[in-house]
Protein backbone atom coordinates (compact mmCIF):
# COMPACT_ATOMS: atom_id res chain seq x y z
CA UNK A 1 0.00 0.00 0.00
CA UNK A 2 2.70 2.54 0.93
CA UNK A 3 4.52 1.90 -2.30
CA UNK A 4 1.39 2.84 -3.76
CA UNK A 5 0.86 5.60 -2.47
CA UNK A 6 4.16 6.71 -3.13
CA UNK A 7 3.70 6.19 -6.54
CA UNK A 8 0.45 8.11 -6.82
CA UNK A 9 2.00 11.03 -4.56
CA UNK A 10 5.15 11.16 -6.66
CA UNK A 11 3.16 11.66 -10.11
CA UNK A 12 0.74 14.24 -8.78
CA UNK A 13 3.77 15.44 -7.52
CA UNK A 14 5.79 15.70 -10.79
CA UNK A 15 3.00 17.68 -12.34
CA UNK A 16 2.42 19.89 -10.11
CA UNK A 17 6.03 20.89 -9.93
CA UNK A 18 5.61 21.19 -13.62
CA UNK A 19 3.17 23.64 -14.39
CA UNK A 20 4.15 25.65 -12.04
CA UNK A 21 7.77 25.86 -12.92
CA UNK A 22 7.00 25.84 -16.98
CA UNK A 23 4.82 29.19 -15.73
CA UNK A 24 8.83 31.06 -14.29
CA UNK A 25 10.66 29.12 -16.69
CA UNK A 26 8.29 31.13 -19.76
CA UNK A 27 8.31 34.04 -18.02
CA UNK A 28 12.36 33.72 -17.47
CA UNK A 29 13.89 32.17 -20.33
CA UNK A 30 13.97 35.24 -22.30
CA UNK A 31 16.09 37.28 -19.78
CA UNK A 32 18.87 34.44 -21.30
CA UNK A 33 19.87 36.86 -24.14
CA UNK A 34 20.74 39.96 -21.55
CA UNK A 35 22.42 37.49 -18.90
CA UNK A 36 24.94 36.06 -21.74
CA UNK A 37 26.03 39.88 -22.85
CA UNK A 38 26.70 41.11 -19.05
CA UNK A 39 30.86 41.07 -17.96
CA UNK A 40 31.88 39.44 -15.07
CA UNK A 41 28.57 37.90 -13.72
CA UNK A 42 28.38 37.18 -10.24
CA UNK A 43 28.42 33.29 -9.42
CA UNK A 44 26.73 32.01 -6.70
CA UNK A 45 27.76 28.99 -4.77
CA UNK A 46 25.69 26.66 -2.66
CA UNK A 47 27.64 24.69 -0.33
CA UNK A 48 24.65 22.74 2.24
CA UNK A 49 27.07 20.67 5.05
CA UNK A 50 26.09 19.28 8.43
CA UNK A 51 29.13 18.46 10.94
CA UNK A 52 32.00 18.60 8.45
CA UNK A 53 34.28 21.10 9.28
CA UNK A 54 37.70 19.24 8.78
CA UNK A 55 35.80 19.12 4.88
CA UNK A 56 35.10 22.56 4.48
CA UNK A 57 38.70 23.37 5.82
CA UNK A 58 40.44 21.26 3.87
CA UNK A 59 38.56 20.26 0.24
CA UNK A 60 35.60 22.77 -0.81
CA UNK A 61 36.04 25.69 0.67
CA UNK A 62 39.82 25.95 -0.04
CA UNK A 63 39.11 24.73 -3.60
CA UNK A 64 36.50 27.71 -4.41
CA UNK A 65 38.96 29.95 -2.81
CA UNK A 66 41.65 29.13 -5.17
CA UNK A 67 38.96 29.56 -8.08
CA UNK A 68 40.82 31.84 -10.98
CA UNK A 69 37.46 33.07 -11.33
CA UNK A 70 36.64 35.21 -8.29
CA UNK A 71 33.10 36.84 -8.80
CA UNK A 72 31.52 34.83 -6.27
CA UNK A 73 29.64 34.65 -3.43
CA UNK A 74 29.64 31.32 -1.06
CA UNK A 75 26.80 30.84 0.90
CA UNK A 76 27.58 28.47 3.25
CA UNK A 77 24.16 26.81 4.89
CA UNK A 78 24.80 25.00 7.64
CA UNK A 79 21.89 22.57 7.68
CA UNK A 80 22.23 22.63 12.45
CA UNK A 81 25.22 21.71 12.33
CA UNK A 82 26.78 21.32 16.39
CA UNK A 83 30.39 21.23 15.62
CA UNK A 84 32.74 23.87 14.74
CA UNK A 85 31.30 24.89 11.23
CA UNK A 86 30.84 28.11 12.29
CA UNK A 87 34.27 29.24 13.62
CA UNK A 88 36.17 27.22 10.68
CA UNK A 89 34.05 28.95 8.00
CA UNK A 90 34.99 32.51 9.86
CA UNK A 91 38.66 31.68 9.88
CA UNK A 92 38.77 32.12 6.34
CA UNK A 93 37.91 35.77 6.90
CA UNK A 94 36.73 36.13 3.04
CA UNK A 95 33.75 38.85 2.83
CA UNK A 96 32.57 36.63 -0.28
CA UNK A 97 31.74 33.83 2.04
CA UNK A 98 28.37 33.80 4.07
CA UNK A 99 27.36 31.35 6.40
CA UNK A 100 23.53 31.08 7.04
CA UNK A 101 22.10 28.88 9.82
CA UNK A 102 19.21 26.77 9.57
CA UNK A 103 17.55 24.72 12.49
CA UNK A 104 17.01 21.05 12.25
CA UNK A 105 14.82 19.80 14.83
CA UNK A 106 11.89 18.31 12.95
CA UNK A 107 11.68 15.07 11.13
CA UNK A 108 11.95 15.49 7.46
CA UNK A 109 11.26 12.04 5.71
CA UNK A 110 11.24 8.78 7.05
CA UNK A 111 15.05 8.27 8.60
CA UNK A 112 16.51 5.57 6.98
CA UNK A 113 20.41 5.56 5.79
CA UNK A 114 19.39 5.49 1.88
CA UNK A 115 16.75 8.72 2.42
CA UNK A 116 19.68 10.22 4.11
CA UNK A 117 21.34 10.27 0.40
CA UNK A 118 18.09 10.80 -1.37
CA UNK A 119 16.75 13.95 0.48
CA UNK A 120 19.46 14.54 3.26
CA UNK A 121 20.59 18.33 2.06
CA UNK A 122 17.30 19.20 0.40
CA UNK A 123 16.24 21.94 3.23
CA UNK A 124 19.49 23.48 3.05
CA UNK A 125 20.00 23.92 -0.58
CA UNK A 126 16.55 25.46 -0.87
CA UNK A 127 17.15 27.70 1.71
CA UNK A 128 20.64 29.06 -0.30
CA UNK A 129 18.34 29.04 -3.27
CA UNK A 130 15.99 31.36 -1.53
CA UNK A 131 18.58 33.82 -0.77
CA UNK A 132 21.08 33.95 -3.75
CA UNK A 133 21.81 36.97 -5.52
CA UNK A 134 24.09 36.33 -8.34
CA UNK A 135 23.65 35.71 -12.17
CA UNK A 136 24.67 32.14 -12.22
CA UNK A 137 24.28 29.43 -9.42
CA UNK A 138 26.89 26.71 -8.68
CA UNK A 139 26.73 23.74 -6.67
CA UNK A 140 29.07 22.29 -4.45
CA UNK A 141 29.12 19.63 -1.75
CA UNK A 142 31.40 19.59 1.42
CA UNK A 143 33.20 16.81 0.63
CA UNK A 144 34.30 17.69 -2.87
CA UNK A 145 36.78 20.21 -4.72
CA UNK A 146 36.76 22.02 -7.78
CA UNK A 147 39.97 22.62 -10.38
CA UNK A 148 41.02 25.96 -10.26
CA UNK A 149 39.79 26.67 -13.41
CA UNK A 150 36.12 24.99 -12.91
CA UNK A 151 34.22 28.18 -12.36
CA UNK A 152 35.96 29.89 -15.44
CA UNK A 153 35.65 26.82 -17.59
CA UNK A 154 32.18 26.14 -17.15
CA UNK A 155 31.06 30.08 -17.39
CA UNK A 156 33.01 29.95 -20.92
CA UNK A 157 30.99 26.46 -21.98
CA UNK A 158 27.72 28.41 -21.02
CA UNK A 159 28.47 31.83 -22.59
CA UNK A 160 29.96 29.80 -25.80
CA UNK A 161 26.96 27.50 -26.12
CA UNK A 162 24.45 30.44 -25.31
CA UNK A 163 23.05 27.79 -22.89
CA UNK A 164 21.35 28.38 -19.47
CA UNK A 165 22.68 25.10 -17.76
CA UNK A 166 26.73 23.75 -18.06
CA UNK A 167 28.28 20.99 -16.47
CA UNK A 168 31.25 18.69 -17.01
CA UNK A 169 33.19 15.71 -16.57
CA UNK A 170 35.08 14.66 -13.57
CA UNK A 171 38.14 12.92 -11.96
CA UNK A 172 37.71 10.40 -9.43
CA UNK A 173 40.45 10.08 -6.72
CA UNK A 174 41.39 6.50 -5.26
CA UNK A 175 44.14 6.35 -2.77
CA UNK A 176 46.04 9.38 -4.01
CA UNK A 177 45.87 7.87 -7.67
CA UNK A 178 43.38 9.51 -9.94
CA UNK A 179 42.06 6.36 -11.08
CA UNK A 180 39.52 7.17 -14.18
CA UNK A 181 37.47 10.04 -15.63
CA UNK A 182 33.76 9.94 -15.19
CA UNK A 183 31.37 11.33 -17.39
CA UNK A 184 27.62 12.00 -18.24
CA UNK A 185 26.03 9.87 -15.06
CA UNK A 186 23.88 7.42 -17.00
CA UNK A 187 20.59 8.54 -14.45
CA UNK A 188 20.58 11.80 -16.13
CA UNK A 189 20.83 11.22 -19.43
CA UNK A 190 17.63 9.41 -19.46
CA UNK A 191 14.94 9.70 -21.87
CA UNK A 192 15.94 13.29 -23.18
CA UNK A 193 18.81 11.97 -24.75
CA UNK A 194 21.42 14.94 -23.17
CA UNK A 195 24.34 14.43 -21.35
CA UNK A 196 24.69 16.45 -17.69
CA UNK A 197 27.62 15.57 -15.71
CA UNK A 198 27.43 15.16 -11.98
CA UNK A 199 25.87 17.89 -9.86
CA UNK A 200 29.12 19.21 -8.32
CA UNK A 201 29.86 20.54 -12.01
CA UNK A 202 26.62 22.54 -12.48
CA UNK A 203 26.33 26.02 -13.06
CA UNK A 204 23.10 26.92 -14.06
CA UNK A 205 21.11 30.61 -14.74
CA UNK A 206 20.26 32.83 -11.63
CA UNK A 207 16.93 33.31 -12.93
CA UNK A 208 15.93 29.22 -12.49
CA UNK A 209 16.34 29.65 -8.64
CA UNK A 210 12.58 28.60 -8.27
CA UNK A 211 13.66 25.16 -9.34
CA UNK A 212 13.61 24.03 -5.82
CA UNK A 213 14.60 20.27 -4.37
CA UNK A 214 12.20 17.93 -3.91
CA UNK A 215 11.99 16.39 0.05
CA UNK A 216 9.50 13.88 -1.39
CA UNK A 217 12.35 12.78 -4.33
CA UNK A 218 12.62 9.28 -1.97
CA UNK A 219 9.26 8.51 -2.79
CA UNK A 220 9.82 8.25 -6.58
CA UNK A 221 10.28 4.93 -8.79
CA UNK A 222 13.32 6.84 -10.62
CA UNK A 223 15.66 9.26 -10.36
CA UNK A 224 15.64 9.35 -6.02
CA UNK A 225 18.29 11.29 -5.36
CA UNK A 226 17.40 15.29 -5.07
CA UNK A 227 19.74 16.54 -7.71
CA UNK A 228 18.84 13.46 -10.43
CA UNK A 229 15.12 14.69 -9.66
CA UNK A 230 14.87 19.04 -10.10
CA UNK A 231 17.78 18.02 -13.43
CA UNK A 232 14.97 16.04 -14.89
CA UNK A 233 12.67 18.56 -14.23
CA UNK A 234 14.66 21.22 -16.03
CA UNK A 235 15.31 19.30 -18.79
CA UNK A 236 11.22 18.06 -19.09
CA UNK A 237 10.84 22.19 -19.30
CA UNK A 238 13.57 22.40 -21.84
CA UNK A 239 16.31 24.23 -20.15
CA UNK A 240 19.12 24.90 -22.76
CA UNK A 241 22.05 22.74 -21.70
CA UNK A 242 25.87 22.21 -22.50
CA UNK A 243 28.31 20.04 -21.57
CA UNK A 244 31.98 20.22 -21.23
CA UNK A 245 34.44 17.22 -22.31
CA UNK A 246 36.85 18.11 -19.73
CA UNK A 247 37.38 17.72 -15.69
CA UNK A 248 36.81 20.46 -13.53
CA UNK A 249 35.94 18.23 -10.43
CA UNK A 250 37.92 16.07 -8.37
CA UNK A 251 35.54 13.46 -6.76
CA UNK A 252 37.10 11.56 -3.54
CA UNK A 253 36.01 8.48 -1.45
CA UNK A 254 33.17 10.17 0.98
CA UNK A 255 35.10 8.42 4.12
CA UNK A 256 38.24 6.66 5.31
CA UNK A 257 37.10 3.14 3.79
CA UNK A 258 37.53 4.32 -0.23
CA UNK A 259 33.61 3.92 -0.63
CA UNK A 260 31.71 6.84 -2.47
CA UNK A 261 27.80 8.24 -2.51
CA UNK A 262 24.69 5.60 -1.72
CA UNK A 263 27.34 2.98 -1.01
CA UNK A 264 29.17 4.50 1.54
CA UNK A 265 25.45 5.17 3.46
CA UNK A 266 24.20 1.65 2.72
CA UNK A 267 27.62 -0.42 4.34
CA UNK A 268 27.72 1.85 7.12
CA UNK A 269 23.93 2.59 8.14
CA UNK A 270 24.46 1.99 11.94
CA UNK A 271 27.04 5.04 11.50
CA UNK A 272 24.81 7.25 8.89
CA UNK A 273 21.76 6.71 11.51
CA UNK A 274 22.99 8.32 14.55
CA UNK A 275 25.01 10.72 12.64
CA UNK A 276 21.96 12.12 10.71
CA UNK A 277 18.78 10.93 12.26
CA UNK A 278 16.48 13.85 13.88
CA UNK A 279 15.43 12.59 17.25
Amino acid sequence: MQKFYNKIFSIFSQNSFFIKEFFYYSFNKKKLKTLLEKKNPLVSIILPTYNRSEMLKTRSIRSILKQSYTNFELLVISDGSTDDTEEIVNSFNDVRIKLIKISRNKKRYPQTAINHWFAGPVFAINKGLSIVKGDWIARIDDDEIWGKNHLKFTLDGLYQGKCEFCSSKRFELRKGIFTKEIGADLLQVNNYGLKIGGVNTWVYAGYLKFMKSNINCWRKENNKVNDTDVCNRMMRLGVKTHYLEKCTHISFPREKDGLVGSKYYLMNEKEILNKYNIK
